[in-house]
């Protein structure tokens, strides 16, 4: 009968979320997009080296992409481990990591979205003050 039991706690229901972030293909998805992100860096390094006058936008909106990618998942692994994700969990200084990564990413999209309007902004005669 305590064999029933138990065998029926462990069985809980996953939530979607817990379902998407614990599947094996979560991890390979998001190893990968580490993986192409190291080498994207790589080649915009380069790039930059060698075309230091020339505006790098496409490579910033691919830079974009990752970082978007990478906020996806931390959200995702939040959700999951809701506040184990800061304390308790074997992961949290992984986790903690994670989080400072995606926000000065973040930080640095938004300057760059902010810099690439006002160019705009200059070019087409508009004012940015009010």
């Amino acid at each position: 009968e305590i064999d029933r039991i138990e065998s029926q706690q462990d069985e809980t229901p996953k939530t979607w979320v817990q379902a998407i972030v614990e599947d094996t293909r979560f991890e390979l998805f998001f190893g990968l997009a580490i993986i192409t992100n190291a080498i994207f860096i790589g080649i915009q390094t380069d790039y930059m080296a060698q075309n230091p006058s020339e505006p790098s936008t496409p490579m910033e909106a691919v830079g974009l992409v990752y970082t978007i990618v990478f906020a996806v998942e931390l959200v995702f692994k939040m959700c999951n481990d809701g506040r184990r994700f800061f304390w308790g969990s074997p992961a949290w200084h992984w986790n903690y990591m994670d989080l400072i990564i995606v926000a000065t990413s973040l930080v640095e999209a938004g300057m760059s979205v902010a810099l690439l309007m006002s160019d705009d902004l200059a070019g087409t005669g508009q004012s940015t003050s009010q």
